[in-house]
């Protein structure tokens, strides 16, 4: 206000030019300098056939007369997309011999990573494009992180175990808890947990510098985030809709060729690594065969460890589809189930109080205080930390009675998920707990036989958590 006030005027550029998502993509792929960066790569061909389909007034896919004895733009591009995606998976799969990886679970996942649950409700957009552009956004993700965030993450040794956390985060009035804020650090370890064995090892500090450096890596990144999305068109209610030229379909297409051809890139470039300095530097002039079979060894070596380290992306990949891959279905029955068992936790707490204690809970929640007074707060609708760690106790306290009867059901052990509660040490300590205990009482014999021995009653269950 001191600038206006000042200069008693608003500056404002009424003539700042506004383009659309696909002029923006249609520049881009027409730039002649973007053009060079690719010729020669799989790239060029992509982008020629995609300029051809999207080189049109309208967004509907309608072949003209001329076009309709040939194959249109659109079949065109999707059968390069199939046939070649189809050919580097290919190549994927041989160079990282991913059927003997993981019990051939991760071959399973990478030949149907774009099959995924229909999401959606069918009023905007159709089922099928909504669940499309949910993938789109799931790959587009993941080409940037194989191309530029993963590759500076290993270059620079960063300490995710540890990672630092937004400043607005850790202060304020709206900070997260303690307890919240550890539960976000440990997620993220785990996401890069896969990453942290190719820490400081030279081989593939070389190749993710060299992914960094490369132009094709900088084409694939900007293609997947320009590519403009148009669903499907419903023209007249109650009718079909009609197809576009860049609709779910095809942007699931693209967005699968192109992730594939970024995972490809880190296999171009270790083909394409030379070895014969370094080993001439390191051989001298012991003889050729010592050269060759030194080279050998070594090129062995950096496959090895890039096979590795795309199996490691893939898992990363696989473990995120396993997070995001839910329908509206199973989202309403997640809803449905914890709405059930909490109404049946509230009933049963109710039963087992007294009549004159149901007669105070009563009155309590007529007046809204005491349990009954979060609707009354502002913790309702903005993130609160005491609310958090209330709720988290809670959870953690439901949890535990589940694993000392003997098990947890799906509800428990999604919202511990979700809490950041680790129910794998807490089934542990618990199955150490009943050990114990079976041992003491075994070792004790009843109490007709050492006599009443109540004096001495130890809470094993503390004293085995605490330790």
């Amino acid at each position: 206000m001191d600038i206006v006030n000042r200069a008693n005027e608003v500056s404002v550029n009424f003539r700042s030019d506004i383009f659309s998502p696909r002029i923006i993509f249609e520049r881009y792929l027409k730039n002649e300098e973007i053009k060079d960066d690719v010729d020669g790569t799989d790239l060029e061909l992509f982008m020629e056939l995609t300029t051809n389909l999207i080189d049109r007034y309208d967004v509907l896919d309608e072949e003209s007369k001329e076009q309709k004895s040939e194959m249109n733009a659109v079949s065109a591009l999707t059968t390069f997309l199939d046939s070649r995606t189809n050919e580097l998976m290919d190549k994927i799969i041989e160079f990282t011999d991913l059927a003997d990886v993981d019990n051939g679970r991760l071959l399973e996942f990478f030949n149907t990573i774009d099959s995924w649950k229909l999401r959606g409700e069918n009023i905007f957009m159709s089922k099928e494009d909504e669940t499309a552009y949910t993938i789109y956004t799931y790959m587009n993700t993941y080409i940037e992180n194989f191309l530029r965030v993963y590759p500076t993450i290993i270059e620079n040794k960063v300490d995710m175990k540890n990672p630092s956390m937004p400043l607005h985060w850790m202060k304020g009035a709206q900070k997260l808890s303690d307890t919240h804020a550890k539960a976000l650090k440990n997620i993220l370890a785990d996401e890069h947990r896969e990453l942290y064995e190719f820490y400081g090892n030279k081989r593939v500090d070389k190749i993710v510098e060299a992914v960094n450096n490369s132009d094709t890596a900088t084409v694939l990144v900007m293609l997947s985030k320009l590519l403009p999305f148009y669903s499907d068109i419903r023209l007249t209610s109650g009718e079909k809709r009609q197809k576009t030229i860049l609709n779910g379909d095809m942007i699931k297409r693209i967005s699968k060729f192109l992730l594939v051809e970024s995972i490809h890139l880190y296999i171009e470039i270790v083909e394409n690594l030379d070895f014969t300095e370094e080993i001439k530097v390191s051989v001298g002039d012991v003889g050729e065969q010592l050269e060759e079979d030194l080279l050998r060894g070594r090129e062995m070596q950096v496959r090895y460890q890039i096979s590795n380290l795309i199996i490691a992306y893939l898992r990363i990949l696989h473990n995120q589809k396993k997070v995001l891959n839910v329908s509206n279905y199973d989202i309403n029955q997640k809803v449905l189930k914890s709405k059930e068992k909490e109404k049946a936790k509230i009933t049963k707490n109710l039963g087992d109080l007294s009549v004159e204690e149901r007669k105070v809970q009563d009155l309590m929640k007529n007046h809204r205080i005491g349990e009954w007074s979060l609707g009354q707060t502002r913790a309702l609708y903005i993130y609160d930390e005491n609310q958090f760690e209330k709720e988290r106790n809670e959870l953690q306290a439901d949890a535990l009675r589940e694993i000392e009867m003997g098990g947890i059901d799906g509800v428990t052990e999604r919202n511990a998920q979700i809490l950041g509660l680790d129910l794998d040490r807490e089934k542990a300590i618990q199955s150490r707990i009943n050990r114990e205990l079976n041992a003491a009482i075994m070792a004790n014999g009843d109490d007709n036989d050492f006599g009443e021995r109540d004096d001495e009653d130890v809470d094993y269950m503390d004293a085995i958590r605490n330790d």
